[in-house]
């Protein structure tokens, strides 16, 4: 054998040797690295304010989905709703990924969202201040392959038009809007995969049900260029059982009580006392309905309008309470007039018949002018007992006292007030139906 040959054979083997040994090695330190290592790497170079795309031509596209908590609160009077719910928001980072197998198969790693690019999406009709939704801190997953999600999560309070019209059993549609504060469409892209709203944690409010949900996505245009928004619709339905229980239902059974002011005994002395009463727990109820109600004149509660028509009946109830007491209390010599003669045959009173006789004697005394005629009859004036008893010859009449005129005009109120009752309750419960 040559000599030179064999040293040439040597010197590949070392050689060879050494390169294995070399990238042995190489391997071995890319094996022991670490996240703390990852974390060095990758954001050794990154800058947050850089958006993550390697095409610039191309937008990126974020996917936000909103998981609903729970309804917090519609503020009647502010005009507004609010909600407990969070968002998840992905997108995919170009400038972050790496192999697993180099950092000892490390395929999630968790950042604060102030270290990485997040996108600008806020709330645009909320009732607080319009901020982004990652610069309220917190933390993001960030996997190998570059995809990013972050949950940001509050209470979520927005401007809606609260429609009272049909309380308590309306109905309300608040919408959440979406979109990219600075960065159009044709830059950022925002979507929804799931084309709804997530219920997975959904706690069920005891005032509203909720009953439908809905995600729309358009582009509203600013200027030359179009945003991109999601919309989530929320439709609630007010639960009535509570507001028919202590509300409704008190004031159905106190405007009733102003037909019993009608039925009570003129000399008893308590109607008048009654019927201030009830118009006052009548304006208390008034006020409680419309201290929940929003001060708008574009729309009043249906609810409210009959309350307030109760309470305009009871204070007709106070007048004509008052003018049937007057009456019965009036002195019986002072004639009565033909329109309260009406008001008794209208009221279908059975009067007390005068006999013919008596009438006979009375009427020769009021034409001859005897002055034989004793007592009360003696002392009254010749146009009362006229209006009372009818000329002689003439058939026997009924005697028509200022008492018995008290009793039919209760009797023809009480009758008018249970219609009136009766016709409000109906009009109040076809309008709340349609």
């Amino acid at each position: 054998m040559n000599p030179s040959c064999g040293n040439a054979r040597i010197f590949t083997l070392t050689c060879m040797y050494l390169l294995a040994g070399m990238f042995h090695t190489i391997g071995g330190a890319n094996s022991n690295l670490t996240e703390v290592d990852l974390h060095e790497i990758l954001f050794h170079r990154y800058k947050p304010n850089i958006m993550p795309k390697t095409e610039a031509s191309l937008p990126i596209s974020v996917n936000i989905e909103m998981y609903l908590l729970s309804v917090e609160n519609i503020d009647e009077k502010r005009q507004t709703m609010s909600i407990r719910a969070f968002l998840e928001i992905t997108w995919k980072d170009a400038f972050l990924h790496w192999t697993p197998q180099d950092y000892n198969n490390v395929t999630i790693i968790n950042v604060k969202v102030d270290s990485i690019w997040t996108p600008d999406v806020a709330l645009e009709n909320t009732f607080d201040r319009p901020t982004d939704l990652g610069q309220d801190g917190g933390n993001a997953n960030i996997d190998n392959e570059g995809n990013v999600i972050m949950w940001p999560y509050k209470t979520f309070t927005v401007v809606c038009k609260i429609y009272i019209g049909n309380f308590p059993f309306d109905e309300q549609t608040c919408i959440y809007r979406f979109l990219s504060w600075t960065n159009p469409s044709s830059v950022l892209m925002l979507e929804n995969l799931s084309g709804n709203i997530q219920f997975r944690s959904f706690a069920e409010s005891g005032e509203w049900a909720l009953t439908e949900t809905k995600v729309v996505r358009s582009q509203k245009a600013y200027g030359l260029d179009s945003w991109d928004t999601l919309t989530f619709r929320v439709h609630l339905k007010r639960k009535p059982l509570y507001h028919v229980m202590n509300l409704m239902l008190p004031v159905l059974c106190i405007s009733l009580l102003n037909v019993a002011c009608f039925l009570l005994p003129s000399d008893g002395g308590e109607r008048v006392t009654l019927s201030i009463s009830i118009f006052l727990t009548l304006a208390v109820f008034l006020t409680i309905v419309n201290s929940s109600m929003p001060e708008s004149s574009d729309e009043v509660a249906k609810f409210g309008v009959y309350v307030g028509l109760q309470l305009l009946g009871s204070a007709l109830t106070i007048i004509l309470t008052t003018i049937s007491l007057y009456l019965f209390h009036r002195e019986e010599y002072k004639p009565v007039n033909s329109c309260f003669r009406v008001l008794v045959k209208m009221s279908l009173i059975t009067l007390p018949e005068v006999a013919q006789p008596e009438v006979n004697h009375v009427a020769n005394v009021v034409q001859n002018g005897h002055s034989d005629v004793t007592g009360q009859l003696a002392n009254q004036p010749k146009e009362s007992m006229i209006s009372e008893v009818p000329l002689p010859n003439k058939t026997a009449r009924y005697k028509v006292e200022w008492k018995t005129i008290s009793q039919a005009l209760d009797r023809v109120c009480f009758v008018s007030a249970l219609v009136w009752h009766a016709a409000l309750i109906a009009i109040l419960f076809a309008l709340i139906d349609s």
